[in-house]
C-alpha cells in the first residue's frame, strides 16, 4: 500500500511539472505594458511580439529619399500625432509638428542582407517626443531575447554586432547606441532639439503602398495626417546612379552632415554648410574640397553616430568633388 501511494505521488508530481512546463513554452514573447518609462513597452508603439516591429494603431510608418548612413543598419520608421491634429510643410524644410507628436527609429540587422527571412536582430529605439514645445529625446536598448528594450542612461552603450552582408560576407562591428548628449550634439539647432530627417523635400518621393506608385506627401495627406501647400523640391537617392552626380553629392552631405554643418547647428562656427537648399557658392564646399575627403577617408567626421567607414559614401562624395 506504502509503495502504490509512492508511485501516485510520484505521477502528481509528474503532472505538476509537465503543466508549469507548458505554462512556460505558452508565456508570449511580447510583454504587457509596464507602467514604466524606463521600458519600450510602457509607450504601446507595437503590437503583437514586440520584436516584429508591428505598428500599433496610430503609428503611421514613413521613409526618406535619402538616408543617414548608421554603419549600415537597416531602420524602420514611425511618426504618431494626436488624433485631430496634421503635419504642416513650410516650405522644402523641416514639418512643422503639432504638439505630442511622437517620432519613433528602431535601427535592426538582417542575420543575412542576401534572405532577409533568415531573421534580423533590433539593435536599438530612439524616440523624439515633442511635449509643451519641446523635444525629448531618449534611447532604448533591445534585450537579447528581444522581448523588449531598455532605456539607455547617461554614456550610452556598446554592443557587438555581426550580420552577413549582400555580397555573403561576414561584418562585425563594435556598434555604439548614443547616450542623450549625443543624441543632442546632432539634433540641435538654435540651442533646442529638433528632427532631422522629416524635411518636405526629403519626403517628396514616391513610394509603394498596396503594390501601387504613389507620392509619400500626398499619401500621408490622403490618411488625414498631413496639410502640404507650395511648390516642394525633391532630394534625390544619393545610393540612384541614374540620378545626377551633383544632386547625388548634396543630398548626401544634406542627410548626413547637415544636421551640425548649418548656421544654426553645432558646427556653425565652421566655414562649410551642407544644407541641400544652398547655392553651391553658399555652402563653401569648393573652398574645402580636400578637407571634406580627408574627414571622411579618415572617419573623423562625422563626428558621432557611426563607428566605420561609409566605403560607398567616400567614393561617391570624391567622384562628386573630383567634378566640381
Amino acid at each position: 500500500m506504502k509503495k502504490l501511494a509512492v508511485i501516485l505521488f510520484i505521477n502528481i508530481a509528474l503532472v505538476v511539472l509537465v503543466i508549469q512546463a507548458c505554462k512556460k513554452e505558452k508565456t508570449p514573447t511580447n510583454p504587457t505594458p509596464t507602467t514604466s518609462t524606463n521600458q519600450l513597452s510602457y509607450f504601446k508603439i507595437f503590437t503583437g511580439t514586440m520584436a516584429n516591429l508591428n505598428p500599433a494603431s496610430g503609428f503611421q510608418p514613413y521613409n526618406v529619399a535619402s538616408a543617414l548612413f548608421s554603419d549600415y543598419a537597416e531602420k524602420q520608421r514611425l511618426i504618431k500625432i494626436p488624433a485631430g491634429t496634421k503635419l504642416t510643410t513650410s516650405g522644402d524644410g523641416l514639418l512643422q509638428f503639432p504638439d505630442g507628436t511622437m517620432i519613433v527609429k528602431t535601427f535592426y540587422y538582417f542575420t543575412d542582407v542576401s534572405n532577409p527571412g533568415a531573421g534580423k536582430r533590433n539593435i536599438e529605439t530612439r524616440l523624439l517626443q515633442l511635449k509643451s514645445g519641446v523635444w525629448s529625446v531618449s534611447t532604448y536598448k533591445w534585450r537579447d531575447d528581444q522581448s523588449d528594450a531598455d532605456l539607455v542612461k547617461d554614456t550610452g552603450d556598446t554592443l557587438a554586432v555581426s550580420w552577413k552582408d549582400a555580397t555573403g560576407t561576414t561584418q562585425q562591428i563594435s556598434y555604439q547606441i548614443p547616450s542623450v548628449a549625443n543624441c543632442k550634439t546632432c539634433h540641435y539647432s538654435n540651442n533646442t532639439v529638433v528632427p532631422i530627417g522629416l524635411k518636405a523635400r526629403n519626403l517628396n518621393f514616391d513610394i509603394t503602398v498596396s503594390g501601387n506608385k504613389v507620392n509619400q506627401l500626398a499619401y500621408l495627406s490622403s490618411l488625414n495626417l498631413l496639410t502640404y501647400s507650395g511648390t516642394i523640391t525633391s532630394v534625390p537617392d544619393y545610393n540612384d546612379l541614374t540620378a545626377d552626380l551633383s544632386s547625388r553629392g548634396r543630398a548626401y552631405l544634406d542627410i548626413n552632415c547637415a544636421h551640425c554643418h548649418n548656421a544654426t547647428g553645432s558646427a556653425s562656427t565652421t566655414k562649410v554648410h551642407f544644407d541641400y537648399g544652398l547655392t553651391l557658392d553658399q555652402t563653401g564646399i569648393t573652398s574645402f574640397k580636400a578637407d571634406i575627403l580627408d574627414e571622411m577617408q579618415t572617419h573623423k567626421m562625422p563626428l558621432i553616430g557611426t563607428t566605420i567607414v561609409h566605403t560607398e559614401g567616400v567614393a561617391l562624395i570624391q567622384q562628386y568633388l573630383n567634378s566640381l
